[in-house]
C-alpha cells in the first residue's frame, strides 16, 4: 500500500481505531501521524503500514507546507475538519485524489 506525505488515513486497529490522521512521514514500514491534537508534529503517532485504510485524499498544499517547514499543528486541525465537513462520507480507497483544501 503506497502513502504519501499528507494523504489522510484511518486506524484500523488499536485503541485509536476510527481515528482520522494526516501522513506526516514514515520510518521504515511505519507511517509517522499527526492529528493535530492529541499527536502533533512534534509527537507523531507511530504506526504499521498495514493497519491503516488511505483515503484517496492527498492535501498537497499541507505537503508542500510540510516540505517547507511552516506547517503547523493548527493547519493540520482545521484541515482534517474542513475535508470531514466536506466531504461527510469519504470513501476509503488506495486510488490517490489530490485536494484544493488549503492548510488553514
Amino acid at each position: 500500500m503506497d502513502l504519501e506525505v499528507g494523504q489522510l488515513v484511518k486506524s484500523l486497529s488499536g485503541r485509536d481505531t476510527g481515528k482520522i490522521y494526516l501522513v506526516t512521514g514514515f520510518k521504515d514500514n511505519w507511517a509517522l501521524l499527526a492529528d493535530g491534537r492529541t499527536r502533533t508534529l512534534k509527537k507523531p503517532k507511530l504506526k504499521n503500514r498495514k493497519h491503516l485504510q488511505p483515503y484517496r485524499l492527498v492535501m498537497h498544499e499541507i505537503k508542500e507546507r510540510f516540505r517547507q517547514g511552516t506547517l503547523d499543528d493548527t493547519a493540520i486541525r482545521n484541515s482534517i475538519r474542513a475535508v470531514l465537513m466536506e466531504n461527510e462520507a469519504i470513501d476509503p480507497s488506495p486510488c490517490l485524489e489530490s485536494s484544493s483544501i488549503n492548510g488553514g
